[in-house]
């Protein structure tokens, strides 16, 4: 059975010039297609997320230079799960249906993330859920 939320280092593939990272294959064979990408900025204190979704898969990119956390709970779980990181870089998140998720800025440096999913959002039928992890 495939876990809920996966969580992968990017390979900073930059020079002299700045960080570069790519985006790997796999992530797009996971969501299938790409219907919607939105992009954010998370300040120092603040959090994102805090929600799951019904139906729709969601893959994250969380490009970083200080602290930060991740928390996630699969639907059969009853405890959150967090992950701490810190130093800069970039790492991808595959978040399944129905898995809660989070994301707190801990640093000093705005966090940013793109997110890629494979439903457009649609207010006339939510399918965001909120569920309080961090």
């Amino acid at each position: 059975m495939r876990e809920s939320v996966r969580i992968k280092d990017l390979e900073n593939r930059g020079d002299e010039r700045g960080e570069s990272f790519s985006i790997p294959q796999e992530i797009f064979d996971f969501l299938g297609n790409v219907d919607e990408v939105h992009m954010a900025e998370i300040e120092p204190g603040a959090v994102r997320g805090n929600h799951y979704h019904k139906s729709k898969k969601e893959v994250m990119v969380v490009w970083y230079a200080d602290n930060w956390s991740f928390g996630w709970q699969s639907a059969e779980e009853t405890k959150t799960k967090v992950k701490d990181f810190n130093g800069r870089g970039a790492m991808i998140v595959e978040i399944a249906p129905e898995a809660a998720h989070a994301i707190k800025n801990s640093g000093d440096e705005i966090l940013r993330i793109i997110a890629f999913s494979d439903k457009r959002s649609d207010p006339r039928q939510p399918d965001t859920h909120r569920k309080v992890l961090l």
